[in-house]
């Protein structure tokens, strides 16, 4: 059985009542949160509104497009896969015959997905960590390498693989200069952003984020796919899992550093 909660954000006051019920429900460690409650305040005095929201991650998962996408190329991984009943049959050969348009939506739809968790971080002015225009294109962009590295790493294809090696050392080298950007703009701005960069500079996610994220999950990646592209032998499966690995491991640590960061000490 699985719970929901529904709240009208428009009735909002500010009690932090689904924040607690929230973590009371998932465990929650003390000091963290998946559900937040967010006081914007306009105008200038004595002319003053404020408005109360209730935000939370949202995140969905098991996505209809997503069965039905995975459904018709089931066989390029199971050749003798066999849908059995008619009516899946027909569904399948439906499906199939609007591919193209089903790609077009569900390319739209991975854009939104890979920037909507960064950018729903950004607007949590609380966290200042969070508090950043670059986090949407840093997880869209990592979210664009795991996918290339999934390409690669169940293609067949040789040229295939070789084109999406390539796409995915464009995007890491994206990825690097975004992470570079994103701290010197910390280190450049108030003293509370710079407290919430020195996390990972010398602080106590340094180690887990240089290593796991930047050098095991970027960086020998790139040497790897770049050995390949120049004739070496190199196991795909070896950089496509640590590109996926990296990738999980930026979103862990993004997501709990940032709830360690905060404008009150």
């Amino acid at each position: 059985m699985r719970y929901a909660m529904a709240i009208d954000t428009r009735k909002c006051v500010g009690c932090s009542d689904c924040v607690v019920a929230c973590q009371t429900e998932n465990n929650v460690p003390i000091g963290y949160c998946r559900d937040w409650v967010v006081e914007v305040t306009d105008g200038t005095y004595p002319q003053l509104e404020i408005e109360i929201r209730s935000e939370r991650c949202n995140q969905c998962d098991n996505s209809p497009l997503s069965f039905i996408w995975s459904a018709i190329h089931i066989r390029e991984i199971f050749p003798r896969w066999n849908w059995k009943f008619k009516i899946l049959i027909i569904l399948n050969e439906f499906f199939t015959k609007y591919k193209l348009p089903i790609a077009w939506v569900m390319t739209v739809s991975s854009v939104i997905l890979g920037v909507y968790t960064g950018i729903l971080f950004s607007a949590f002015n609380a966290r200042p960590l969070w508090n950043t225009s670059i986090l949407g294109l840093l997880f869209l962009a990592s979210g664009l390498s795991a996918g290339a590295a999934v390409t690669m790493l169940f293609s067949k294809n040789h040229l295939e693989r070789t084109i999406f090696s390539k796409i995915d050392i464009t995007i890491i080298v994206i990825e690097l200069f975004l992470i570079v950007h994103m701290f010197m703009g910390f280190l450049a701005s108030t003293q509370v952003q710079i407290k919430a960069a020195k996390l990972f500079l010398g602080g106590p996610y340094t180690a887990s984020f240089w290593i796991f994220v930047v050098i095991l999950g970027m960086i020998i990646p790139v040497i790897l796919e770049i050995l390949e592209l120049k004739k070496y032998k190199i196991p795909v499966l070896i950089p496509a899992t640590l590109v996926l690995f990296g990738s999980l491991m930026l979103r862990f640590l993004i997501s709990y550093a940032g709830q360690e960061s905060r404008w009150l000490y």
